[in-house]
């Protein structure tokens, strides 16, 4: 029997160039993978690099439309603010400035940047009472109106929100909210203070014209109306420091000794404890609101609110400072309502001197010893009614009753 023959040299060849063939085809094809993953990654990102460039581009259309709105900015001294500002309203139709008397480089700043700014000045009583002001005297031409602050800076993103109320794209026809809640970021040290400034805090800055009033609540103010609001999410940023913190706290100061007699009226109003549940946001805040007045030892109370319950420590550095002087601030308030109610109780103690002639049973004619009506003195100018002399007195029809807080609030 023959024995088998060892493989030719061109079988092995052949073998050899099947193997390599199989081995290229291998890697043809990990390189084909290869390459349309590198390709599909990168059609991703291009997708992504576009999407992004058309959302600028979007919003930069915003920034050039003009859009049908005034803006109304309040101002007192500040040159060192109205630039930035109004640098992000160049869409907006209408800028009006009601200024409270600067005597620094303001308006020049103002007109600057933009020359056709509208130029008003009126004495600042309080926010809402400026306000209003600013709504009677602007001759406002367009249905909507937003007010900013000087150290506000309307957003791209906002713009783009308020272009779309403005345009009638928000809510069907009979739908539509009198006015909107804006909410803002606000800075500190270069950083923005999310927790610890309890964003969102909401105020209603946008309104139809003739639909909204506002009124002095604490420092602030309190819109007044009877229509439907509605709420814009995009936030403007708020440079509350841009003067510095001494400023800050100058301001605050004041802020403060406004605040004493609100809360003091919120310590008597119900608590409502249930609406601190509630999912509206204004409703719940002022249902806080009246929480916190009757709170003891509120400025630790307040600090610890802020830095721990809501996280403050996770606005770093910035967060720990700026809950200090929240704290500063409450503890200044505390002491000024602990003295306005010791002098509220140094006045009751004090007793009224009775007038002479109706102590001594006066015959004078009633024309000469009619005690002025409220609101009426002899010589024809109006005041307010003097008060009873004692409490006995006050049954006799000649007293005229103290009104309560409540209704001296609605006077």
């Amino acid at each position: 029997m023959s024995a088998a023959l060892p493989p030719t040299a061109d079988a092995a060849s052949g073998d050899g160039d099947a193997t390599s063939v199989d081995r290229d085809a291998s890697r043809r094809e990990e390189r084909d993978v290869s390459n349309a993953a590198r390709k599909l990654q990168s059609d991703a990102a291009s997708r992504s690099h576009s999407d992004r460039g058309e959302r600028e581009a979007e919003l930069a259309r915003f920034d050039r439309e003009v859009v049908p709105l005034t803006v109304i900015i309040l101002t007192y001294n500040e040159a060192a603010n109205i630039g930035r500002c109004l640098a992000a309203l160049d869409w907006a139709d209408d800028v009006v400035i009601v200024d409270s008397g600067s005597t620094d480089e303001t308006q020049a700043a103002a007109r600057a940047i933009r020359d056709d700014v509208r130029w008003l000045e009126h004495p600042f009583e309080d926010f809402g009472a400026q306000r209003n002001w600013a709504l009677d005297h602007a001759q406002v031409p367009h249905p909507w109106v937003l007010f900013l602050d000087a150290d506000e800076v309307c957003t791209p993103q906002l713009a783009e929100e308020l272009t779309r109320v403005v345009g009638g794209h928000t809510m069907p026809e009979g739908e539509s909210p009198v006015g909107y809640f804006l909410c803002c970021r606000n800075l500190f040290l270069g950083r923005w203070l999310k927790r610890t400034t309890l964003f969102p805090s909401w105020q209603l800055r946008l309104l139809r014209h003739g639909q909204v009033r506002y009124r002095k609540e604490g420092h602030g103010q309190r819109e007044v109306t009877e229509g439907p609001l509605g709420y814009l999410h995009s936030p403007y940023d708020h440079y509350g420091f841009s003067q510095g913190i001494a400023h800050w706290i100058a301001r605050h100061n004041r802020y403060s000794s406004d605040e004493v007699e609100l809360v003091r009226r919120l310590r008597t109003e119900p608590l409502a404890l249930r609406e601190t549940l509630a999912r509206d946001p204004i409703v719940r805040r002022r249902a806080l609101k009246r929480l916190a007045a009757r709170v003891p030892a509120r400025p630790l109370v307040r600090f610890l609110y802020l830095y721990i319950w809501r996280l403050g420590f996770l606005d770093g550095y910035a967060g720990f400072v700026f809950c200090q002087l929240r704290l500063t601030h409450e503890i200044h308030l505390v002491a000024k309502l602990a003295e306005a109610e010791a002098a509220a109780s140094s006045a009751a103690a004090s007793p009224v001197t009775v007038p002479t002639a109706i102590a001594a049973g006066s015959h004078a004619s009633e024309a000469d010893t009619r005690s002025p009506q409220r609101g009426e003195r002899h010589d024809g100018e109006t005041t307010a009614p003097e008060a009873p002399a004692t409490v006995a007195e006050s049954a006799s029809p000649a007293a005229v009753p103290v009104p309560t807080s409540r209704e001296a609030q609605h006077a």
